[in-house]
């Protein structure tokens, strides 16, 4: 199990934003949580998926400059390398992400750079050549802060 961003409990302090490269890894067996070195994530409010295969596919967020952006990110747990694979139809914050059976991912609503709540999905997986783009505006209201079950 990965925790990754947020302000660890070393860095607790009102007026210190969030560390989006923190990460820590949990040991099961010995029930302890370890910092996870060399982790270059920049943004923060992104989804983060676990893969099938054990990498952990991250879309959309904000920037460090305030800017939402559309790029999907491929992280390897076990070297914290971070590779980009391509990027979503629309840049996106405070999204939700859902593991599909097959693989894909749907990434659904979030809110744009202009602040508005986006009533659109889309469908991401790695490789990235099996990406499809939906348009789901008839299918949900516009919506943040939600999660797809």
């Amino acid at each position: 199990m990965l925790v990754l961003g947020g302000i660890p409990d070393v860095q607790n302090l009102p007026e210190q934003p969030p560390n989006p490269a923190y990460a820590e890894r949990y040991d099961p067996v010995a029930h302890t949580f370890s910092p996870l070195a060399g982790l270059s994530i920049t943004q923060k409010d992104y989804t983060a998926t676990l893969l099938n295969n054990g990498f952990i596919l991250i879309a959309g967020g904000e920037d460090s400059l305030g800017s939402v952006t559309s790029a999907v990110e491929l992280l390897d747990p076990n070297t914290s390398a971070l590779v980009t694979t391509g990027s979503l139809a629309h840049a996106r914050k405070g999204a939700t992400a859902t593991l599909l059976k097959d693989g894909r991912v749907l990434v659904t609503g979030g809110i744009n750079d202009q602040g508005n709540a986006l009533a659109s999905a889309e469908i991401t997986s790695w490789p990235p050549r099996l990406q499809r783009k939906i348009s789901a505006a008839s299918a949900f209201a516009h919506r943040t802060n939600f999660r797809f079950i």
